[in-house]
């Protein structure tokens, strides 16, 4: 029986650089390994000499940092390292919790050399992986990331839009459908920060749990207006979506509680 482990303490990592800017300048950096990519990040630098740390998630034994010129002069990369960061929380993990969430990150990690078919821990947790999530009914395509069956638990994944995700935005979005069952209900607001509790316990980034809900929507939200929504303080701005709702609401709950 394949076991799925949640590290404890949880372990997460960071990213270290110095860097030389002559100008104002754009960096994209990218992290990856076998298939997925663990972070990805446009960098804003203004012109001179810095010192700036990106938080990852947890990381395999081998991984590929990339660092590339999007806009501007060429910068001068100075040093770069990766660091373990040992978190810890107070938020309490039931035993449930722990096992589904170790599940979670196998199935976030292994995802590009899974094939379609139905994936179970040995502890009640099933995952159906699939092209595309259908109907059980009609088989008609549902445009969404994961469905999950409130009464068995059982929850469906789609392909076509977890893959092109980072690894800890795959875990953020099946650790909210998981939530769905636990705590029986519909309530999306409540799923989200439910699953940011469980997220940020294992120490994993808060931007990619907020980027989650950015992009797996009908019409992802513009780059310009998340930027806009993360630069003010809680509570400054009222979104005018239920998306930009959902997405200040899960910040400002992240800002105080995790």
């Amino acid at each position: 029986m394949q076991q799925f482990v949640v590290q404890t303490p949880p372990l997460s990592h960071k990213a270290v650089f110095t860097a030389d800017a002559p100008a104002p300048a754009v960096l994209h950096i990218t992290c990856s390994s076998g298939g997925n990519t663990y972070m990805r990040r446009d960098l804003r630098l203004q012109a001179g000499q810095h010192d700036f740390t990106v938080p990852l998630s947890y990381l395999p034994t081998k991984y590929h940092i990339s660092i590339e010129r999007k806009e501007g002069l060429p910068v001068l990369l100075r040093s770069y390292d990766v660091q373990p960061v040992l978190f810890e929380s107070n938020k309490p993990i039931s035993e449930q919790d722990k096992k589904f969430i170790g599940f979670a990150l196998w199935m976030a990690e292994n995802m590009p050399k899974l094939g379609y078919k139905t994936y179970q821990d040995g502890n009640g947790n099933c995952i159906h992986y699939m092209p595309k999530v259908r109907d059980l009914h009609t088989g008609q395509i549902i445009e969404t990331p994961a469905r999950v069956d409130r009464s068995t638990g059982e929850i469906f994944v789609s392909a076509d839009d977890l893959l092109p995700a980072t690894v800890p935005m795959r875990i953020f979005v099946l650790l909210h459908e998981y939530v769905h069952y636990r705590n029986q209900t519909t309530n999306e607001f409540e799923c989200d920060r439910e699953a940011a509790n469980l997220y940020r316990a294992q120490g994993w980034p808060k931007i990619e749990a907020l980027y989650a809900l950015t992009k797996f929507f009908s019409k992802p939200m513009a780059d310009s207006r998340f930027s806009e929504i993360m630069s003010l303080p809680l509570a400054g701005i009222e979104g005018t979506t239920e998306q930009e709702r959902r997405v200040i609401e899960l910040k400002n709950h992240i800002e105080r509680n995790l």
